[in-house]
């Protein structure tokens, strides 16, 4: 999910242009030309919280409509998450957790408890920090997949940087929450890094 190509950024003005028309009129096509340049596709766009949208939609009612749209959205991709075993790799995943996260301003830490089937029982964001660091306790996420009865989980956060690729602590603290599941039989199913500029796995890196 690297950053949108020319031709995929001009493919996605059109689309917002004809979204934004029924609220902007003839302003909708400079509108979305400058929201595509600054966040660099549509799904990026849509992944914008309401007060970072009004910096450069002045017009409340079109940043309002913006962001009505993207909660939609949103909820149609948890569902399509919540109907169906979770596979990391799978788009719609990346795509709903690109949508929570993906352009936050600071870091967050959830983890995505399933059952037994690989079914989501909870997304949960387990803690929130700065823009480089969000504290993660071991004992805190082992706690609350025991609590919900989780047979497996996913874990998942963002860097603001833009840039997805794993540090060394965060690949440290992989292994210890890993280290952690294992002794209670929690699958630990993958990490998954999510950034404005992509995305990455810690399966597919041969991290897990």
């Amino acid at each position: 999910m690297e950053r949108a190509s020319h031709s995929e950024e001009e493919d996605g003005e059109r689309q917002l242009s004809r979204l934004l028309r029924a609220v902007c009129g003839d302003d909708a096509p400079g509108l979305a030309r400058r929201l595509i340049a600054e966040y660099g596709s549509l799904a990026a766009v849509f992944s914008v919280r309401r007060d970072q949208c009004s910096r450069i939609v002045k017009d409340t009612v079109a940043a309002e409509f913006l962001s009505d749209v993207s909660e939609s959205f949103a909820s149609a991709l948890r569902f399509e998450v919540e109907r169906a075993p979770i596979i990391t790799s799978s788009q719609t995943l990346v795509d709903y957790l690109h949508l929570a996260m993906g352009c936050a301003s600071s870091e967050q830490f959830r983890v995505l408890f399933l059952n037994s089937a690989h079914a989501l029982i909870r997304d949960e964001v387990m803690s929130a920090g700065s823009v480089t660091h969000a504290p993660v306790f071991p004992r805190e996420i082992i706690k609350r997949a025991l609590e919900l009865g989780a047979a497996a989980i996913i874990l998942v956060h963002n860097h603001p940087s833009g840039d997805p690729h794993p540090s060394k602590a965060d690949i440290d603290m992989t292994h210890k929450i890993a280290s952690a599941a294992r002794c209670m039989d929690i699958a630990m199913c993958d990490h998954i890094i999510i950034a404005r500029m992509g995305w990455v796995s810690f399966r597919a890196l041969g991290l897990l």
